[in-house]
């Protein structure tokens, strides 16, 4: 892929609290690591939180508790929360339909299916394309990423057929910046990343100046935290409902991107872990710490 450029805003942060690390917990921590370096893993960091505070912390490798770090797909969770502000915010609704966004993109012939998709298809990856198109349009140099969306074939009905799929996620951003007139990591900043205390978000662009949406975006291990937490408290931040009971069910499960970035949210447990590394089994990944830090909580 071409060097994307960068959108950002600076801000001040503000950590989360600390707490003493229960000695289940370093024991755990201890057999966990060791089990990680045996197994040649690259993890880069991991954080535990457990009542709202941090309880385990540790980075390595490429990690550095200052430095954001690639998201991969968990920016997906990122650009479906913008999309939940805007839908609060009464600028559009889940089941608006994506062409009429981009008037001046469609392709020659609109199908029933392309003229069927709404924002809920590109939230739920059930747009309806036969396979994932993002390595395709990305490829195409000069091609506007949203015309190139547009122009793929929507074989299935939208809603009825699941294929993973990033470009949607970036239509997602590019539909945020059409009904707000602000780039999607602008939009969040004031609504999500302040009240949070996250700084230095950096998030990749298109070359039409789009965040990228399903990818791109750089955050620290603590930010990744943050944002899980945002979802156990089902919204809330410091007293402040930031984000609606409502959305944060109809979207949270669990965020991974590529190369094993995680947010896990264990509710059972009040608790909170965040993941960043280039670890390509991300099932191996789980396991070790499922095997180990759960059972310490």
């Amino acid at each position: 892929a071409s060097v994307l450029s960068f959108s950002g805003q600076t801000g001040t942060a503000q950590d989360l609290p600390r707490a003493a690390t229960p000695k289940t917990m370093v024991k755990a921590m201890d057999n966990y690591l060791k089990d990680v370096e045996n197994s040649k893993q690259d993890l880069h960091s991991i954080m535990v939180l457990q009542h709202g505070k941090v309880i385990a912390a540790k980075w390595m490798g490429e990690g550095d508790e200052n430095k954001p770090h690639v998201l991969n797909s968990v920016s997906k969770t990122f650009t479906a929360t913008a999309i939940g502000f805007a839908v609060a915010e009464g600028k559009l609704k889940v089941t608006d339909k994506v062409i009429s966004f981009f008037p001046d993109k469609l392709p020659a012939e609109i199908s029933p299916n392309l003229k069927n998709m709404e924002i809920r298809h590109l939230l739920t990856m059930s747009c309806g394309h036969d396979a994932d198109p993002t390595g395709l349009v990305r490829k195409q140099e000069g091609t506007d990423w949203v015309q190139g969306f547009l122009a793929i074939p929507v074989v299935h009905e939208p809603g009825t057929f699941f294929v993973y799929n990033s470009l949607g996620t970036y239509m997602l951003s590019a539909i945020v910046q059409k009904v707000t007139g602000e780039k999607l990591v602008d939009y969040l900043y004031p609504r999500l990343f302040r009240p949070l205390g996250i700084v230095n978000v950096k998030w990749q662009e298109s070359p039409q100046g789009i965040n990228c949406g399903g990818w791109g975006l750089y955050l620290k291990t603590e930010d990744l935290a943050k944002m899980g937490q945002l979802f156990l408290q089902k919204g809330k931040w410091n007293g402040r409902q930031v984000l609606s009971e409502e959305w944060i069910a109809e979207t949270s499960a669990r965020a991974n991107g590529a190369n094993g970035q995680y947010i896990l949210v264990i509710p059972e447990k009040d608790a909170v872990i965040a993941v960043t590394a280039h670890i390509g089994d991300m099932q191996v990944e789980l396991d070790l710490i499922w095997k180990y830090l759960l059972p310490a909580l």
